[in-house]
């Protein structure tokens, strides 16, 4: 229903934009008490059922705009939004997402570049993480709206410029604290400005270093550069821009409520433990992709824009973790080692003591998975190492190593925009073609005491050794011993191509702005094998067969300019997606073969808004409705009804996300603002969902099953949120201020596994039992709060010391600015919670793979002193 809404919606506008074109040539759960939601799709009975540049208005220059011969000026990314503010700095610390959509409904662009990844859609944000004095140049357009640099996406596009002639002529040196991610944090940032020849310079390197973050056993360090090289000719410019942010970063990972009981803490960290007496962790992120930018711009005349630019990307992200053989599980949290796995509630009462008085045993155990690799039982000697008759290999055989999961990535982007505007017209048009690849694999990062490890699946081996073959990760190489450094378990290519043009058209009257645009892809994806794997020795190596997807998208929308002061709004659009690469293949890591059931993703959404500004008040009211359908996912995670790794790939993701949103700042006294932002949301999933469930130990097997997830909420951010700001601006350059936020309507990310006729079959649908396994807990459900401060002052040098002299002797300055989040030091707020997709389907017991949280820090700051000529 809603596609022919919006085909009709659009279709007005166009006919509204060749008749207004006419015109113008004329003459313009269940723990603690919380609440829960029962998903109103359950079972049948029968079935036991510093302010961002973002989205605003130019002040209008006329004084009398009733009377005034002139156009109102349009709607113009530029200055500030309140709600966008809000939503950025204030409402962060609960991973709040405007409208409820994922980071891939927006599109992200740097120095005319898409920067999203094609296998998932994310933004890469860490590729210049830390790199702040340069990437203040940037515009924004939030949902529906017209951009003059990309087409965009349902949830906006936002653009960073970091050509060195965007950067301000400076030489500036930053020192700073926090007790955040990092302790310390301190960097250079140069940039000539635009020589008399024509050339531009910038140059910034940052580094953030912690030996512990605000979670024990989290540390980072991180060098991020930056430079840049920018000629610029009569009409055109040319500009070469290079950085990256090499990082290596220890993690936290979420928890049951039991283990933070347990801890004391909502802030246990089960990844860590101590080594040799020093901390170390278990899972620690490497990070490090280049990336080379060059832009071209020209001006053939004052009405015309052309810009294209071509990037290059390359390097790696890898993640460590434990591997094992034969040996119990490493994890201290694991749910058999905790008080809950044991019935008796004596026993209970005995492990939950002793874990109390000895708290090392809820961390990493180190010095076990040392001895244990130091065994004599361990001594073996593998024999046909590599299928070679007669090539053995003797030495200590690793039950534990510690490995990386690595995506090593090529990425090439070619984006070109022309602009003209001619009169009252503007006209956008685009081309660009993207390529990644991704070589997947596990890399051995410390074999931990052994001399090597052994290239086989023990889940899929068994304790029979039934599946011996089958548990070859290569059988091109069976039995292949490796060692620190050596690839093993899975490697793949992810290749994709895309390519896609589209063109924009926006007229601009007195009363009355219209535009309409239109986008057209083609993307091509197939997986390389490149081991021959024993569960699908016949069709794991080698190219796939390409999944070809050709898509569109198209919006359009109309504003109102009842004054200079009052404008209303309203836009549509209807756009199909190509499933990502992840969720194309049942079982990615071994097999070519694909599910047929995944689709492009269609998107279809409008909005309606309303904007009045004025010298002191600026106001922006939105409300919107967006469809999603036909989305996809795919998940694997150690399935114990059948004693294997699972690949469940989940099919026709159908869901809405609707609300409204406000945001309102006015200036009520001498340099004294006030702000309010509002979001109220409701996102749920409005149809039942269908699964392919394949299994590691048998690659003959294929289960179809349906998600009962009809009237279940979506997860991940808060659909409710408030703030209220106060802002105090002084004419002696100093400032401060202060927000308080709400937050409301959080959910727990459900797992599809617990909605389906398996999880709850033969259950009496009025019983505790069976509410337990499909009830959605809601969190907080009396929302939560937090007071944020933040403040500054900027001191010119030359007004205070009268004897400094020479001709930059006014332009040196000193500037620190501070703030404090969560003053109240709140530790309640969880910003994450999920069922594990790991079921009990024998007992039905809910509780035995309890969901797990992630908490937002309780107060924290950070304190930047920056020295600027």
């Amino acid at each position: 229903m809603i596609k022919h809404l919006l085909f009709l919606f659009l279709n007005v506008g166009l006919l509204f934009n060749v008749f207004s074109s006419v015109k113008t040539e004329q003459d313009s759960s269940e723990n603690k008490g919380v609440d829960t939601n029962i998903s109103s799709d359950s079972l049948p009975i029968r079935k036991a059922n510093e302010f961002v540049p973002v989205i605003s208005l130019d002040d209008v220059e006329v004084d009398d705009e009733a009377t005034s011969s002139q156009g109102i000026s349009p709607i113009l990314s530029a200055g500030r939004d309140p709600f966008l503010s809000a939503s950025l700095f204030n409402w962060g610390s609960t991973r709040f997402r405007i409208r409820g959509y994922g980071s891939e409904y927006y599109d992200t662009y740097v120095n005319g570049i898409p920067t999203q990844y094609l296998d998932n859609g994310y933004s890469g944000y860490s590729l210049w993480s830390g790199l702040n004095d340069v990437t203040r140049n940037r515009e924004n357009s939030l949902g529906i709206k017209p951009s003059t640099f990309a087409f965009g996406t349902v949830g906006g596009v936002y653009a960073m410029d970091m050509r060195a002639a965007s950067q301000r002529k400076q030489l500036s040196v930053t020192l700073g604290t926090s007790n955040r991610s990092y302790d310390l944090r301190g960097g250079i940032t140069w940039g000539s400005g635009i020589t008399k020849k024509g050339w531009s310079f910038a140059v910034s390197m940052f580094g953030r270093w912690a030996k512990q973050g605000y979670i024990k056993g989290t540390y980072m360090q991180n060098i991020s550069y930056f430079a840049s090289i920018q000629k610029m000719f009569s009409k055109q410019s040319l500009a070469l821009t290079v950085f990256g942010a090499p990082t290596k970063q220890g993690k936290a990972s979420s928890a049951t409520e039991e283990t933070y009981e347990l801890a004391g803490t909502n802030f246990y960290n089960p990844n860590w433990g101590y080594q040799n007496g020093k901390v170390r962790n278990s899972r620690e992120e490497y990070r490090h992709q280049p990336v080379f930018i060059l832009t071209h711009e020209w001006n053939p005349k004052e009405n015309m824009n052309w810009i294209t630019a071509a990037g290059y990307s390359f390097g790696e992200r890898a993640l460590s973790g434990v591997d094992r053989y034969n040996a119990r599980d490493p994890r201290p949290d694991y749910y058999k080692y905790l008080p809950s796995y044991v019935d008796d509630s004596t026993v209970q009462a005995e492990i939950a003591e002793n874990i109390m008085n000895n708290p090392d045993l809820l961390q990493f155990d180190w010095d076990y998975l040392y001895a244990t690799n130091s065994d004599t039982a361990n001594y073996q000697t593998i024999n046909n190492v590599d299928g070679i008759a007669g090539n053995s290999v003797s030495g200590q055989r690793a039950a534990y190593v510690l490995r990386d999961v690595v995506q090593k990535y090529q990425r090439f982007n070619l984006n070109s925009v022309y602009n003209v505007t001619v009169k009252n017209f503007d006209i956008t048009a685009g081309i660009s073609y993207q390529f990644q690849q991704t070589n997947e694999f596990k890399r051995v990062k410390d074999l931990l005491g052994a001399d090597y490890f052994v290239d086989v699946d023990e889940f899929i081996e068994g304790d029979s050794g039934k599946y011996s073959d089958a548990s070859q990760s290569d059988l091109n190489h069976p039995n292949r011993v490796v060692t620190v450094g050596d690839k093993y378990g899975y490697n793949y290519n992810q290749v994709i191509h895309r390519a896609s043009t589209w063109g924009q058209f926006k007229a601009n009257f007195k009363h009355v702005d219209f535009f309409t645009g239109v986008n057209l892809s083609y993307t091509s994806q197939y997986r390389v094998g490149l081991y021959r794997n024993g569960i699908n020795p016949d069709n794991s190596e080698g190219k796939s067969k390409s999944i070809n997807n050709f898509n569109y998208g198209i919006k359009a929308g109309v504003t109102y300019k009842i004054n200079g002061r009052n404008y209303i709004y309203a836009n549509g659009m209807y756009e199909t997606h190509a499933p990502f690469w992840r969720n194309l293949f049942i079982a990615n890591r071994t097999s070519n073969d694909i599910t047929d059931d995944v689709k492009s993703e269609k998107v279809g959404s409008v909005e309606v808004g309303y904007i009045f500004i004025h010298p002191k008040v600026k106001l922006r009211a939105t409300g919107y409705f967006t469809q999603f359908r036909d989305g996809s996912n795919s998940i694997v995670f150690y399935d114990d009804y059948y004693e294997s790794l699972s690949n469940y790939t989940i099919t026709k993701i159908d869901k809405i996300h609707a609300g409204a949103e406000l945001g309102l700042e006015a200036s009520v006294y001498k340099g004294l603002s006030v702000s309010f932002a509002a979001s109220l949301g409701k996102y749920f999933y409005n149809d039942r969902q269908e699964v392919i469930e394949t299994i590691d130990t048998d690659p003959d097997f294929r289960g179809e099953e349906t998600v009962y997830s009809k009237g279940l909420n979506v997860a991940g951010t808060p659909q409710m949120a408030f703030s209220l700001g106060f802002h105090y601006s002084s004419k002696k350059y100093w400032y401060i201020g202060a927000n308080v936020n709400f937050f409301d309507w959080m959910w727990v990310d459900y797992a599809p596994s617990h909605r389906t006729e398996r999880a709850v079959d033969a259950l009496d649908p009025t019983s505790e039992q069976y509410k337990n396994i499909l009830t959605q807990e809601r969190l907080s459900p009396k929302g939560e709060w937090t007071l944020n401060l933040y403040g500054g002052y900027s001191w010119r040098l030359k007004s205070t010391f009268e004897n400094m002299k020479g001709k930059n002797a006014g332009k040196y300055y000193i500037v620190i600015n501070a703030g404090i989040s969560n003053l109240t030091n709140n530790k309640s707020i969880i910003v994450g919670a999920r069922e594990q997709m790991r079921f009990d389907y024998d007992e039905k017991d809910a509780f035995k793979f309890p969901k797990k949280y992630s908490y937002s820090y309780g107060t924290n700051f950070f304190v930047n002193l920056t020295f600027r000529m």
